[in-house]
């Protein structure tokens, strides 16, 4: 019976999550490691208190307990994950040395990148972030991703939601020349 009932629990609480995640109609949810981390942390979690659990009152209050502790978990990994994919992209830009310029204001960024990127790519072997990507996941990504080791200028763009944000930034992709777009 209780296996049972934290199957239900689980599928209800697959379909919260689904309902809460806007997902495009005919469009497949991509698996990705993080989702299949997440899923798996959470069955074990759910096995734990099938076995520990009797009764179904608590086994539904530690079902709600459950996205909590998944939530901490999952933080932690993704945490640690991170940072290894950080000093990865450290050790690129500190391997390859390029001239890193880096753009930052409350608006601008990207037309001043691309412009810079226009005037310099005839000459030197340039790269710049993709879009808008300005944030330090970003940054770490398309360093990591599509620089190459001929890239003798890259220019990103630096954006700030959180404090300290920039300063993230710069710890681990200094730039030589800094350009501050306006500041609103």
């Amino acid at each position: 019976m209780n296996i049972f009932i934290s199957i239900l629990i689980t599928i209800s609480l697959i379909i919260i999550i689904i309902k809460n995640y806007k997902i495009v109609k005919n469009k497949k949810i991509k698996q990705t490691s993080r989702i299949k981390r997440l899923f798996i942390i959470h069955i074990l979690l759910i096995i734990i208190l099938i076995k520990n659990v009797n009764s179904i009152m608590l086994l539904n209050i530690f079902s709600i307990t459950i996205h909590c502790i998944l939530g901490q978990i999952a933080n932690i990994i993704e945490y640690i994950i991170m940072l290894k994919y950080y000093k990865q992209a450290k050790k690129k830009i500190d391997e390859y040395k390029p001239i890193i310029i880096g753009i930052t204001g409350s608006c601008g960024k990207t037309s001043i990148k691309n412009y810079i990127y226009d005037c310099l790519k005839d000459e030197y072997l340039v790269y710049k972030s993709p879009k808008s990507y300005n944030t330090l996941k970003g940054l770490t990504i398309t360093i990591n991703e599509k620089l190459k080791y001929y890239n003798s200028i890259f220019i990103l763009e630096m954006g700030l939601s959180h404090k300290n944000d920039i300063k993230k930034i710069m710890k681990y992709f200094p730039p030589d020349i800094s350009i501050i777009s306006e500041i609103l």
